[in-house]
């Protein structure tokens, strides 16, 4: 089965999308699911990183600082 250019666009933007959906890229030699974060290590955040609550409307929105929430144990 060929896989023509706008197949290939199309799954690039289903793994750049946010939700669960990851593009199958294989013809173009990336043999990963394109759309999962990969690290072998885990994600480094900034001391500063913040999560973003926002409204369904996006008037609103309440920012948490990760620094300041603690730990769970």
């Amino acid at each position: 089965m060929t896989v023509g250019k706008r197949e290939i666009l199309q799954n690039i933007l289903i793994g750049l999308h946010d939700n669960a959906g990851m593009g199958n890229l294989k013809v173009l030699g990336i043999n990963t699911p394109f759309g999962m974060i990969q690290t072998s290590n885990g994600i480094t955040l900034s001391p500063n990183a913040y999560l973003i609550y926002q409204s369904p409307t996006g008037l609103f929105e309440r920012k948490v600082y990760l620094n300041t929430i603690s730990s769970l144990k």
